[in-house]
This record gives structure tokens, C-alpha cells and sequence, in this order.
């Protein structure tokens, strides 16, 4: 840094450190200061003297600061910080000049001073007022620049408007961020400045940035589209600078963000998909008055439907999860919510496991339930992979309660919450969710479900939710990599939670006996693309085969389980409803008397610890179900380790399980492996 730029950073940061009192004091003197000279000046030209006469000294030139100081404290001139100076601070500086000049004007008005010298007296007023708002405008420039120099970094604001022009003073005002010019695709808008900055066209960015030294963009447009601001984020990329956006519209119109509350580009600012105002009709049919149980109450799409029921005016939310911890911090915020809202929802919370029957029972009588939303189940496919007895328990066993308990306590409304992977499943997970629709069908179908609209939603990815891709890909972009992607073709489709338990709600009110609904998820996402649009905007470049780049993508081959693309449809039929983004799917299903004794083999397994037999059920009952399956042949048990053989079978698409670890020494020799977590059923299950 040069010499002089380091004594005036030195210079500005010993003024910005002192106590408010002597800030204030160093600026009454420098306006005395430039009051007086502005005024001397001002009588000697307008008088064509250089030295003006005695009486212009006493009636003008000393009286000024006399008069326009204390005009300026009135009008609150002092009480702004002057390195955070901006326009609309200048009309405080003219309040307060053109009282204090008037005051003077009727003193010597009435001391008959005034005589032929009133133009002089307006001339002064105007000068005044200049010399003051310059000498505020040079200190802002001085302090500012200095003080951003050293610390900030440069940025870059895309986006000129009106919202531009006010994250531009956010940011000078904060002094994390030197804002160093604007981008904007408004030709009309090319080469004029903008607070202060000048508005360049973004056709050569890069070359821009090589030369402006900026490490950053803003993204300072909160009207535009979602597919606009996606147009806009994707063209960003080739730069590989961080790119960072400003809260929406809505989030600013209705307080919950500030104009400076920058973050990180999110996988939704790439899909561009604009979002469907949610119907309010549908909204609140189940929900409106009503006494409404979520299970699963904690997790992401769970604790998403209750703020959602929160919001529609239930009457009654009762939070159903298995997590201490998770309800506890759902029910805090819930009832946060309702403060905020000023809404009387009774927000009830309920520990219990939807494998304990009885708990299940009480919760739904004792709070007359009349809607549920089933939300609870185990959802990761690779540990349910390889724990299939307490998978087949939580999800199939802990959805035939709930749906046995709900009708048995005539409740009106039952909505499933399912999964694209319950089509045509690969993993033990998908099979499950499946099983949970094949429960729910039979019921609808039978005449135990006659007196209730029973229906299933049945949807992709949500962003961020526990376990998605998304935070796992920003974690480790943060430690620097490698990016770990299981395939580089995978796709998966993406939808954000709020809007995925808004579609929820929606599809089950148009439900009735045993319905299924598909949500439209729009374009499925290439999971390498994803990784490496993150990483880019991120402010990195992946590393290429050459060894150039800063993170590493890393392909670890697909997990047990999981597949190359999700489907949403079993036969490719649906049917449009009056939502654009729903659709009502028509597929086969059991009838409960083929279903009931299924169930019945299958709960005898789990008792028993016998996933092969569990398998082989999922696999008779779920149609298309070709999952990678490890079968083991009952054998003693000794400690710790199992005496038997291991088949392996391989699904149809020829993925495989990786194979047993060997035990070395004799027991290795002797047939001995280890016991897997799946050959015990938990003594809970996290609903």
C-alpha cells in the first residue's frame, strides 16, 4: 500500500475511533470554520473589496455561524455520522441554513442593518449551504474509500435500479463490502453512474473484473423472475467469483429482511422455477378450524406442514415426533409463530413413537383429530439399505398404526406423504414408501376407510432438507473439497420444502378414496452439473484431469440402493386437476384381504430377525422392486460374530452391494463375519 493511502487509512481510522463528543466538537469547528471563510469570500466579491468594511464584518460575516450552527443542531445536522453521508442528508443542511440565515435576516431587518445589502444576504444563504454539503461530501469520500481500501472487499453490484443504488449505500454504510461499479443489462443504463458508480454492460465481465480487481458479485435485483435472476446466476458462473443475492421483494416488503442481508446463491436461484401462488380454497380445506396431527413433526417436510397448518388457522396442531430434541425445537418456534401472528392455534406436543400403538391412539382421540398428515419415516436410502428390519418396521409397520388408528378414530382426512423412489423402487427405502401407498390404497378401497378421503402425495428432493445434497455439496466446498458425487450421470429432481408442503396440503384436499397425486417437480438436475455450478459460484473452478482448478469432483460410484434417475409415475398415467402443478396418478393396487396376511408374514420376520424373508416379501408385493439384496442363512451366534455363508444377489440393473468385510485369522477361515446392524431390530425407531 502506498505510503499516503496507509496515513490516511491511519488518519480515518483514528478520527472514526474517537468518543462521540469530540467528533462532534472537531465538526462545529470546521463548520465555523468554513462558514466564516465562505462568507468572507462571498461580501469581498460581491462587494469587489478585498477586505469588506466594518459594518459587513459585524452584521454578516461574524453573526453567520452565530445563527446557522444551532439551526443545524435543531434540524438534526449533527446527530448523522458524516462518513455515512448520503443525498438525502443534503435537505437537512438546507432546512438548517435557511433557518439560520432567515433568523439573521430579521435581526438586522429589525436592527435596520440591512438596508441595500438583502442580495448579498441571499447570496450568502446559497453559499453557506454549498460550502457546508461539500465539506460533508469531501469527508464522506475521504473517510469511506480509506477505510474500504484497507479492509473490504471489492464487489461488484449487478443490478442499477432502485434496490442497486440502496444495497450500494448498505454496503458503504456497513464497510465489509467496497462496492467498485454496477452491471446491468439495460442498455439505456451504459456508461451513466449510479450513486456514485459507474454502470457498465455485462458483455465482458471478466475482462471487467481483471480490471476493477472485484472478488465478488451482488446480485441486487429483487423483482425479477426466479427464471430471469437463473438466466442471470448461470451466465455469472463462467467466472467462477462469488456470487452472493439480495432478499427478495416479498422478504423486504414485509420486514423479515433488510436491503444489506446478503446470501449465498442457492440451488433454487439455478433451477428458475417460478413459484405457483397456493390456492387458498384448498389450502384450507383439511385445515381451517380444524384439530390437525403431523407425525414426524420435526422433520424437514413435517415441521414445513406445521408452519404451514399454523398459518391456514387450525384449530389445533398436534405435533406428533420421536426426537426430544426435534420437538422441542419445532414447538419453540411454533409458538413463536403464533405470537407473531396473533393466531389462537393450541400447539400441542407429543413424544411418542408412531410404533407405540396405544401412545398413537390417545394422541388422536384425546385431541379429536380430524386431519393427519403422515409424515414420519425413515428416509436415507443407504442406511436403510443396510438396516432393514428396523426400515420395514418404522415405515410399513408405523404407517398400517397410524392408518388403523385414524380410521378406527373416525378421522376425516388422511394424507400420506411418499417419495419418488416408491416407483419402481431399487432400495429397501423405496419399497417401504411403496408398501406405506399399497396400506393406504387397500384402506381407501375397503369399507373400514369408507367415511374418510385417504390420499398419498408423491414427490422428489426437497432443497436442504436433512440429508440432501445440497448442504452436503456447501460443507465441503467450504473445507476445500473433494466434492464427493456418486455417478457422473445421476439426476435427481429438486423442489424447495415450502413449496413442497404447500403442494402437499393443496393435493390432499382433492383427495378421496385412496387417490395419488404426483407433484410436477419440472426438469430433473444433473447431479455433477449441480456440483459444479456450486463450485464455481462459489468463487473456485473444479479441478480438472490436468491437476488445475481448486476443488476436486470425486465419483464414489452409486450407493446400494440408489438409482441413476427417480420416476414418478409407475404407468406413465395421470391426470391433470385444476393445480398446475398436480397431478392425479391412476395405478394398481392390492385389496386388504390380499394385503392383511402380507402384513402379517412380514411383522413375524421382523419378530423373528429375518430381513431375507422380508425381502422377498417386498419384492412379491411391490411391483418392480429389484433392490440388491443380502440374505443370510440363520446360524448360532457367537460374540460379535455370525457362523454362516453370505449370498449376495444383484439387482437387475446391475448394481451391487459391496461385499462382506473379511475377518482375519481362524475366524475368517471358519465362515465367521461380522453382525450387521440389520440382523437386530433397534429398541426405538425414529419416526
Amino acid at each position: 500500500m502506498p505510503l499516503s493511502r496507509e496515513v490516511g487509512a491511519r488518519l480515518a481510522t483514528t478520527l472514526i475511533g474517537l468518543s462521540s463528543p469530540h467528533k462532534r466538537l472537531i465538526a462545529l469547528s470546521a463548520d465555523v470554520l468554513m462558514v466564516l471563510a465562505s462568507s468572507y469570500v462571498l461580501c469581498a466579491l460581491f462587494l469587489r473589496q478585498p477586505i469588506p468594511p466594518q459594518e459587513v464584518f459585524l452584521s454578516f460575516i461574524l453573526p453567520a455561524p452565530l445563527f446557522v450552527l444551532p439551526a443545524l443542531h435543531v434540524v438534526g445536522v449533527y446527530d448523522a455520522m458524516i462518513r455515512f453521508w448520503s443525498g438525502n442528508q443534503v435537505f437537512r443542511v438546507l432546512a438548517g441554513t435557511l433557518l439560520g440565515m432567515a433568523s439573521l435576516g430579521c435581526i438586522l431587518l429589525l436592527a435596520s442593518s440591512l438596508n441595500s445589502y438583502w442580495n448579498m444576504l441571499v447570496l450568502q444563504g446559497i453559499v453557506v449551504f454549498m460550502s457546508l454539503s461539500w465539506l460533508r461530501f469531501v469527508a464522506s469520500s475521504l473517510l469511506r474509500p480509506v477505510t474500504h481500501g484497507v479492509k473490504s472487499e471489492r464487489v461488484l453490484i449487478y443490478g442499477a435500479g432502485r434496490a442497486g443504488s440502496q444495497l450500494a449505500s448498505a454496503l458503504m454504510a456497513s464497510g465489509e463490502y467496497w462496492p467498485v461499479a454496477f452491471a446491468d443489462d439495460r442498455r439505456d443504463l451504459t456508461g451513466r453512474l449510479a450513486g456514485g458508480l459507474r454502470v457498465y454492460a455485462p458483455d465482458n465481465l471478466a475482462g471487467l473484473r481483471d480490471r476493477l480487481k472485484f472478488t465478488r458479485v451482488l446480485l441486487a435485483m429483487p423483482s425479477a423472475s426466479a427464471s430471469r435472476r437463473a438466466a442471470i446466476v448461470r451466465s455469472l458462473e463462467p467466472l467462477a467469483l462469488k456470487v452472493m443475492v439480495m432478499p427478495g421483494l416479498d422478504e423486504l416488503a414485509c420486514g423479515r429482511k433488510q436491503v444489506g442481508e446478503l446470501r449465498d446463491v442457492q440451488v433454487e436461484d439455478l433451477l428458475g422455477r417460478e413459484p405457483v401462488c397456493p390456492d387458498t380454497r384448498l389450502m384450507e380445506a383439511f385445515i381451517k378450524d380444524k384439530s390437525v396431527l403431523i407425525t414426524g413433526a420435526g422433520g424437514s417436510i413435517g415441521s414445513e406442514l406445521c408452519r404451514q397448518v399454523l398459518m391456514r388457522g387450525a384449530s389445533r396442531l398436534v405435533l406428533f415426533e420421536v426426537s426430544e430434541l426435534a420437538l422441542y425445537q419445532i414447538e419453540r418456534e411454533l409458538q413463536g409463530m403464533a405470537s407473531g401472528l396473533g393466531c389462537s392455534t393450541e400447539i400441542i406436543a407429543v413424544l411418542g413413537n408412531v410404533l407405540d400403538k396405544a401412545c398413537v391412539e390417545r394422541a388422536m382421540l384425546r385431541h379429536t383429530v380430524q386431519t393427519v398428515y403422515h409424515a414420519a419415516a425413515y428416509k436415507h436410502v443407504p442406511l436403510v439399505e443396510q438396516n432393514v428390519l428396523a426400515g420395514a418396521l418404522n415405515n410399513i409397520m408405523g404407517a398400517q398404526i397410524v392408518v388403523d388408528v385414524a380410521v378406527r378414530s373416525r378421522v376425516e382426512n388422511f394424507v400420506l406423504v411418499s417419495s419418488d423412489k416408491a416407483v419402481r423402487p431399487t432400495s429397501v427405502m423405496g419399497a417401504t414408501k411403496r408398501m406405506q401407498e399399497l396400506i393406504v390404497q387397500a384402506t381407501a378401497r375397503s369399507n373400514a376407510g369408507a367415511g374418510m378421503n385417504l390420499s398419498m402425495v408423491r414427490f422428489g428432493n426437497v432443497l436442504a432438507s436433512s440429508g440432501s445434497v445440497v448442504p452436503l455439496f456447501r460443507e465441503q466446498i467450504k473445507r476445500g473439497g473433494p466434492v464427493t458425487v456418486t455417478h457422473p450421470d445421476v439426476t435427481r429432481y429438486f423442489m424447495t420444502i415450502p413449496e413442497a408442503a404447500q403442494l402437499v396440503i393443496q393435493a390432499g384436499a382433492m383427495g378421496s378414496r385412496g387417490d395419488i397425486f404426483v407433484l410436477d417437480m419440472g426438469e430433473p438436475v444433473r447431479i455433477s452439473d449441480l456440483a459444479r455450478k456450486m463450485i464455481h459460484l462459489s468463487g473456485f473452478h473444479p479441478r480438472e484431469a490436468n491437476g488445475e482448478g481448486d476443488i476436486e469432483i470425486v465419483y464414489s460410484g452409486l450407493r446400494p440402493g440408489e438409482k441413476l434417475y427417480e420416476e414418478l409415475l409407475i404407468d406413465a398415467s395421470a391426470q391433470p386437476t385444476p393445480h398446475p402443478r398436480i397431478q392425479r396418478a391412476q395405478e394398481p393396487c392390492l385389496r386388504m384381504e390380499e394385503l392383511t396376511p402380507k402384513i402379517g408374514q412380514m411383522r413375524q420376520a421382523i419378530e423373528q430377525e429375518r430381513p431375507e424373508i422380508v425381502i422377498e416379501l417386498l419384492r412379491e408385493l411391490v411391483s418392480g422392486y429389484g433392490a440388491a439384496v443380502s440374505v443370510k442363512t440363520p446360524v448360532v451366534t457367537l460374540p460379535m460374530v455370525e457362523v454362516g455363508e453370505t449370498i449376495v444377489e444383484t439387482a437387475d440393473r446391475g448394481e451391487s452391494l459391496a461385499p462382506p468385510r473379511r475377518l482375519p485369522g481362524r475366524a475368517a477361515a471358519a465362515g465367521f463375519r461380522p453382525a450387521s446392524n440389520q440382523d437386530f431390530i433397534p429398541s426405538s425407531t425414529t419416526a
